[in-house]
């Protein structure tokens, strides 16, 4: 039997399928199947489209932040928080650009603004809002700023730095295998996203197949996302996709047409 949070009923019918009625000896069976389940979690678990959830990571910084540029005229300074509770970032011919106070992480590091961004789940307004001075002449006008005011290049560092973590829940489901107490075999290998975070996953695992009449062995993932309902979501799919396999690998041994390997 297998341990973990989840309902495994179905996954556990699927062994009985193969121990029972087509008489495979529960360790090799167990040994077998536990490699392709971990292969079928690593397939299963996000990000499913590495591409696309690349551009959601994109989409999702350029949303919170926004980098103030020289080569744009900009006149940078560090100025103290004016009297109405703006502060001012930044001018040039045509704006005076401004915002809240805690709006200003142009000081911020990589850490930082990667941790902002999770905490921040979006931005109020759009990417600015740009008013009139009153009874001024001349073209320059205020713009507010409602995103998180970073340094120039900033929002592509925090883009790549997230993107770079993409495969690491993926490789908690390779604890065992690490260790050489799972063999991964066959097709469906996982691709070079996952094992380049093989040596630092967040996994173990309690290997208890010598346990004379009660094999079992659990597999533990603790990566960051691991819990999330998105992630328990396909966790549960991948269950059930190796528990339909095995029952029709028993089927097909039962009927001659497929031996077990």
């Amino acid at each position: 039997m297998i341990t973990a949070d989840f309902n495994l009923n179905e996954f556990n019918r699927g062994m009985s399928h193969l121990i029972h009625r087509a008489q495979v000896e529960p360790r090799r069976m167990m040994k077998k199947e536990l490699g392709e389940l971990v292969k079928t979690l690593i397939k299963n678990s996000p990000p499913r489209n590495l591409a696309k959830s690349k551009r959601s990571v994109a989409a999702g910084v350029e949303k919170r932040f926004e980098g103030l540029k020289k080569e744009s005229g900009y006149a940078q300074a560090d100025v103290p928080v004016g009297k109405s509770g703006v502060k001012w970032y930044a001018a040039s011919s045509k704006f005076l650009y401004g915002g809240a106070p805690d709006s200003d992480m142009r000081k911020a590091n990589l850490e930082t603004l990667r941790a902002v961004y999770y905490k921040t789940k979006s931005v109020q307004g759009a990417r600015r809002l740009v008013l009139g001075f009153r009874k001024r002449s001349g073209a320059q006008k205020v713009a507010m700023i409602t995103k998180l005011i970073t340094k120039k290049g900033a929002a592509k560092s925090v883009s790549a730095r997230i993107s770079k973590n993409f495969g690491r829940l993926k490789a908690g489901w390779l604890g065992a295998v690490k260790k050489g107490a799972i063999v991964l075999s066959g097709q469906n290998m996982p691709p070079r996203m996952v094992l380049n975070h093989q040596s630092g996953a967040r996994a173990d695992f309690i290997n208890g197949l010598q346990i004379p009449g009660n094999p079992s062995f659990t597999i533990i993932n603790r990566a960051y996302g691991v819990t999330k309902s998105s992630s328990r979501h396909f966790i549960s799919l991948a269950m059930s996709i190796r528990a339909r396999a095995m029952k029709k690998n028993a089927e097909l041994i039962l009927s001659g047409k497929k031996a077990y390997s």
